[in-house]
């Protein structure tokens, strides 16, 4: 009856997908489930491996899973530490250069989830390192996955709205790493955490997050992802697509960057990357779209004099190199709605930076910062120093340290 209830429930997500996914995602599925029937036999055959295994989402090496992965390569080759990658990432020939690479959905990848003792993420670790419908290989074979699990984050949680989507109390980790006494807190008095789980290390990246000095200033536009629009016809007749459109097109504004000798880029989240071709018609001497694989965000925020975003965490980045940021709020009423914001207020009260509700408001602030050279507010200044503990180049080593001692 539990087998036949499975399949029933594969086969309604099938009828939610579109043609495309059907292949490639049911095929993953039950590729896993086979594989993962024959790996977890295997596992209880060879003896457990004192291994770690790392990743970020599926097809990326940018976050802190890489920086950690490579930091410890590079520090303790000896070390049975093992990348989690898909085999078409961007950013293999990168890691491949480390070595230790495990290919998302090979017979490796399934023996290695059994026999791993310590799995470590920076994004959710059970929805991007299980093959195909996650949750459904996890009813097959979640049980059977031993080991401590630890998220390194993907970025800093700094408001009680921004609930992270690590936090689900079924899906407990046995160590997050957090960047400050101010995160800590938060998380152990608003989400529950215990006092023990919660390490102050800091974000693995920012050890290699250091201003770059180039000739040309540049803006750096990445505004954040939002439901529902990953279908081209939903995300070209969204509000989302129209406010990016008229803020590239604006003349005016074209032209001051123009005079000021000013870059603006244009970076989208990695679950619209591939919407970024809609907006290659505005690129110029001035504007330049990047699409995945093309520069790391890490590098852009290193090059970038100014940031701006919607509600991305990854303003945090920008601020810990104590450069400013712009909020472009246009949908905050809805975005607030539609992501189960509890204190809109604060959610507004902690940015570090100005927040705008229209394209005027937007271009107003941006021109001021041109005229003062780009200089922090100081109250924003204060805001943003609340949220790291350190701002030195041993985040890695803390971490490292932290799962070691396990």
């Amino acid at each position: 009856m539990k087998s036949l209830n499975r399949v029933k429930r594969i086969a309604s997500r099938i009828v939610k997908c579109d043609k495309k996914s059907i292949s490639s995602k049911v095929f993953k599925t039950l590729s896993g489930i086979l594989k993962g029937g024959a790996a977890l036999l295997l596992s209880r055959i060879l003896r457990r491996k004192s291994t770690w295994l790392i990743g970020e989402t599926d097809i990326t090496a940018q976050d802190n899973g890489y920086h950690l992965f490579k930091y410890v390569r590079e520090n303790y080759p000896e070390k049975e530490c093992y990348y989690l990658l898909d085999r078409k990432s961007p950013d293999k020939e990168k890691v491949e250069m480390l070595g230790n690479v495990v290919y998302h959905g090979t017979f490796k990848h399934l023996l290695y989830l059994f026999q791993t003792e310590k799995h470590i993420g920076s994004h959710d670790y059970r929805y991007w390192h299980y093959p195909g419908y996650s949750k459904i290989f996890s009813k097959f074979f979640g049980s059977f996955i031993k080991g401590k699990f630890i998220q390194i984050q993907h970025g800093i949680i700094h408001i009680k709205s921004e609930r992270g989507f690590h936090y689900d109390p079924e899906k407990p980790y046995d160590v997050i790493c957090v960047s400050s006494q101010y995160e800590k807190v938060l998380l152990r008095d608003h989400f529950g955490h215990s006092e023990e789980v919660l390490k102050i290390t800091g974000l693995c990246r920012y050890d290699k997050l250091e201003n770059q000095e180039v000739d040309e200033k540049s803006i750096i536009f990445m505004p954040t992802w939002r439901k529902g629009l990953h279908k081209k016809e939903e995300f070209l007749s969204s509000e989302y697509y129209r406010r990016i459109e008229e803020f590239l097109s604006d003349e005016g504004f074209i032209s001051l960057l123009r005079t000021q000798g000013i870059k603006l880029v244009l970076y989208l989240h990695v679950k619209l990357q591939h919407h970024s071709r809609y907006f290659e018609k505005y690129e110029n001497d001035v504007v330049r779209v990047v699409g995945l694989g093309e520069e790391s965000v890490q590098e852009l925020i290193k090059k970038g004099n100014l940031m701006i975003t919607d509600y991305s965490s990854v303003s945090l980045d920008f601020a810990y190199l104590n450069k400013p940021v712009l909020f472009y709020q246009w949908d905050f009423s809805e975005y607030v709605e539609g992501y189960d914001v509890q204190n809109p207020k604060e959610y507004q009260e902690m940015r570090f930076g100005y927040i705008c509700k229209t394209k005027g408001e937007l271009l107003e602030h941006v021109e001021e910062y041109l005229l003062n050279d780009f200089q922090v507010n100081p109250i924003h200044g204060e805001k943003s120093d609340l949220y790291f503990e350190y701002r030195d180049r041993n985040n890695c080593k803390r971490v490292y340290e932290v799962i070691e001692g396990l």
